[in-house]
């Protein structure tokens, strides 16, 4: 696992489905708007969805692209009734596109990530100031960032993550209001100071980035009852943490000591079941707060699975638990757990597993001619993605 938050895609309709006669196009459509809405969570698709999928977006992406060049109103718009079924092709293809990252099939996954980005930004051209569409935008982004969180490929996820932060801000500038909304912004920034953090670039940006999430910090802090994700809340601190060290070293030594109860009350009250993901933010944030008992606790209850590792090169590279590589506990876990991890990887291999890797269906890119803007999908990934970065969905209204 590489990083700590999990956006949850967003099912919502754009408007309330008006009355009309049901023709055979409006029983096609409402036929794959249900069968969409149960696989947006990529979390749900099994393999044995896979067939089923491909088999529905063979039938509606030819159509959806006949749709491109037909019927649009005299504005140059496509008819309401219409947007429904883009926003669920779209949530769609950006769900599979996610289940093949995590089964280790990024060369195949990068046709719906790129339907899925065109259709999105379709949508967005008839309806700029839509929040709950700029909010599912701003998710894409920031999920497929995930499987690039690794040494090699920083580059990619901070292209993804400004994306991502493009969308959020503005949402966040038209609902001032949207505690949901103004939470994923934060969010998004955390993950977008990580990826500039990993790379040791722009440092002036890095700063302004705390700045920015620093009075949210403190917001948690005296209010522990505030709904906020554990994970979330840990990045803040960290880099808080971090921010104090290059600048403010004075304030560094007393800052934790001052806040360290609060910090705990908030987290303890706030983090996730026995989980991968809340065992390693579990294990980081004792090794901050200086408890080498803790953090030593949480890490021998890491396992490892297809979606969720922290893998031993993880925990070489995170500086936090750099004051406990000398303790012989450690070292022997260390050891063990290093040796678990090699054999793991021998018994199951990062390789494609997908129905495609076998039975591959062609499906047409919605746009034949990318546009410029459009990201280049590294191919040679192979590391299928960590965690996925962590967002209440939202309710449908």
């Amino acid at each position: 696992m590489k990083k700590t938050i999990l956006l949850t895609l967003l099912i919502t309709q754009l408007y309330a489905c008006s009355s009309f006669e049901m023709s055979a196009e409006n029983k096609q459509n409402q036929k794959f708007s249900k069968f969409s809405q149960q696989f947006t969570n990529p979390d749900h698709i099994q393999k044995t969805d896979e067939e089923k999928i491909l088999a529905e977006l063979q039938i509606m992406t030819p159509y959806i692209l006949s749709l491109n060049t037909q019927l649009v109103n005299m504005q140059g718009k496509m008819p309401e009734n219409r947007d429904n079924l883009y926003l669920d092709f779209a949530n769609l293809n950006a769900a599979y596109s996610e289940y093949l990252v995590f089964h280790h099939c990024i060369d195949l996954s990068e046709k719906y990530f790129l339907n899925a980005e065109y259709t999105y930004l379709k949508l967005l051209q008839d309806s700029p100031y839509d929040e709950n569409l700029l909010y599912n935008i701003s998710i894409f982004y920031a999920r497929n960032s995930v499987p690039f969180d690794d040494d090699q490929h920083q580059q990619i996820r901070t292209q993804l993550l400004e994306k991502s932060k493009l969308y959020a801000e503005k949402n966040q500038e038209i609902n001032t209001d949207n505690q949901q909304y103004r939470q994923h912004y934060y969010a998004v920034l955390s993950e977008l100071l990580n990826a500039l953090d990993k790379q040791k670039i722009r440092k002036d940006q890095q700063k302004a980035l705390i700045q920015t999430l620093q009075p949210f910090l403190f917001e948690l802090l005296e209010q522990p009852n505030m709904d906020y994700d554990s994970g979330n809340f840990f990045i803040l601190v960290k880099y808080y943490d971090q921010y104090l060290k290059a600048y403010y070293p004075q304030q560094k030594k007393s800052w934790l000591k001052q806040y360290q109860n609060k910090i705990l009350a908030f987290y303890n009250s706030h983090q996730d079941e026995n989980t991968q993901r809340n065992n390693t933010i579990s294990a980081q944030l004792y090794a901050l707060l200086d408890q080498p008992e803790k953090t030593l606790y949480f890490l021998k209850l890491l396992k490892f699975t297809e979606k969720d590792n922290y893998t031993p090169q993880d925990i070489l590279d995170e500086q936090l638990f750099d004051k406990m590589r000398h303790l012989k506990a450690f070292q022997v876990w260390f050891a063990q757990y290093s040796q678990e991890y090699q054999a793991y990887l021998e018994q199951n291999p990062k390789v494609c597993n997908s129905l495609q890797s076998s039975v591959h269906s062609e499906i047409k890119l919605l746009n034949n001619q990318r546009s410029k803007n459009v990201l280049e999908i590294n191919k040679n990934v192979s590391e299928a993605p960590k965690s996925s970065p962590k967002l209440e969905q939202k309710s449908v209204k």
